[in-house]
């Protein structure tokens, strides 16, 4: 909550609080150059305390460009956010606004070739500009640009995750295991489950016995592997644990990752975490299941968990089929579910060469082709606002067609939820072409955006993938018939 009221600080400077905070902090300059002061209040000192790490997280959101510094403001896109050629003072604070072509729009191209380094030049015209709108400060790890405590935990969780030295958190996810399990696992990696060792370092009183044999001092490695009733459970399981080696939990869980096979390894989470049930219950309890009941619920447990998920995992040829079926059944239903022309959109982006392409195809409300388009865009700022920019293009390239009721199928379901949404700010760059979007679509009469998933729009998803170096629009007979023809059949 700290970190919500230092954003409202910084984005709302005319409300009461902020007014009376900086009348008291930091009278001479703004929020983000504020410090402690003297003499400061509790709830100044509190505030504070998240100041860097809101300020850490923000970046200026280009508008007309007129109240963001050329120099001092984070307003580039990448992480090195700022610029790295060494300017005169009097650009140093200019306006980005003196950087700006107000005819057309767009960078003054003469301008940033006789002022910065060529690497600053492509870095500057990544940005979007948008004339029509203030500047703003956004935070660069949500979408919408707003601060969420959510977005600023996983920024704090993540550096302590780093600090593990766990590198497979992505296939501990795709374990075929209980939720409940994967959540023990990422405790223990983290070393957060409550030991006696853990709860001394927090200056509980406990007493660093292990609670399962009474000998030695518990941690995680102890509790699981090392202790005499563990190592009874793992001998009574039979599972070949002596081909897994590691000074810490986290190293021998990752060994055992790598050199066990999938159905032992989903064996051995289960009887690490029945082992850690079973201290539990020697904690809370005084009692203890013999070695041989804990792997019977182990097995137990894992039994159910498959009844409770018989499917088993479709062969590449199933998935083919069933697609093939699922696009066939979407093509017959496609008149009923949908009134007047029906556009797919599609966009390509890559984060490596920094190309981004876009694709639409046109169609009446029976299935026949009307025309289709393709092209370059040149704002690459996510994959997210690649699909809204592709999408404000096509919206405008079917209004070209005199359409005024039209249905836009996009494989983007954060796109989709963005655009059903009405009346929110438009903080950042996404936000901008949401809303520019919705402009856009309050010309039709009528107009739906509409989640298809991608296996069914192979036809947009084909033409934006072509990525050529001509920004040209592009009709059905320009295109090659031996790309197209497939999706159609």
């Amino acid at each position: 909550m700290l970190g919500k009221q230092a954003w409202r600080f910084l984005t709302k400077p005319e409300s009461l609080a902020a007014k009376l905070y900086k009348a008291r902090y930091y009278p001479k300059t703004d929020f983000i150059d504020a410090t402690v002061g003297n003499n400061p209040s509790y709830c100044w000192r509190s505030i504070m305390a998240a100041h860097g790490l809101v300020c850490g997280g923000i970046r200026r959101r280009i508008g007309n460009g007129e109240s963001t510094l050329i120099g001092k403001d984070p307003w580039l896109l990448d992480l090195d956010y700022k610029i790295h050629t060494v300017l005169p003072h009097n650009i140093y604070e200019a306006g980005v606004s003196c950087l700006i072509d107000q005819d057309t729009r767009t960078w003054d191209l003469d301008i940033l070739n006789d002022i910065f380094d060529p690497i600053d030049v492509n870095r500057i015209r990544r940005v979007l500009v948008c004339l029509g709108y203030e500047d703003s400060w956004y935070w660069y790890k949500e979408h919408n640009g707003s601060y969420s405590v959510k977005s600023a935990y996983r920024s704090v969780v993540g550096e302590i995750q780093n600090n593990t030295g766990f590198n497979r958190w992505n296939a501990l996810w795709k374990l075929n295991v209980p939720p409940r399990w994967k959540t023990f696992l990422w405790r223990a990696i983290s070393g957060i489950l409550p030991t006696t060792s853990a709860l001394a370092s927090r200056r509980v009183d406990v007493s660093l016995a292990c609670p399962m044999c009474l000998d030695f001092n518990e941690d995680i490695m102890h509790c699981l592997i090392e202790c005499q009733y563990a190592c009874r459970v793992w001998n009574v399981s039979g599972l070949d644990i002596v081909s897994v080696v590691g000074g810490s939990f986290v190293e021998w869980f990752q060994n055992a990752m790598s050199v066990l096979t999938l159905d032992n390894l989903i064996k051995f989470v289960a009887v690490l975490y029945h082992l850690w049930s079973v201290r539990n219950s020697a904690v809370w309890e005084g009692c203890m299941k013999p070695p041989k009941s804990t792997w019977n619920y182990a097995k137990a447990s894992l039994a159910a968990w498959a009844v409770a998920l018989p499917r088993e995992p479709e062969t590449a040829q199933q998935q083919h089929s069933n697609a093939m079926q699922q696009h066939s059944n979407a093509m017959q239903q496609l008149p009923s579910m949908v009134h007047g022309p029906v556009c797919y959109v599609d966009a390509a982006w890559s984060s490596l060469s920094q190309t981004t392409s876009y694709g639409a195809v046109l169609m009446d409300g029976t299935g026949i082709f009307v025309a289709a388009t393709r092209g370059q865009l040149l704002f690459c700022e996510n994959a997210i606002t690649t699909e809204a920019l592709a999408c404000k293009v096509a919206l405008s390239w079917v209004r070209e067609h005199n359409v005024m009721e039209a249905t836009m199928f996009t494989d983007c379901s954060v796109l989709q939820s963005y655009l059903s949404r009405v009346g929110s700010l438009p903080r950042s760059y996404l936000g901008i072409v949401v809303h520019e979007c919705q402009v856009v679509m309050a010309q039709f009469i009528s107009c739906q955006i509409r989640f298809i998933p991608r296996r069914l729009n192979t036809i947009a998803h084909t033409l934006a993938t072509m990525v050529t170096d001509q920004d040209t629009t592009m009709f059905w007979d320009e295109i090659p018939p031996d790309v197209i023809i497939p999706h159609l059949q």
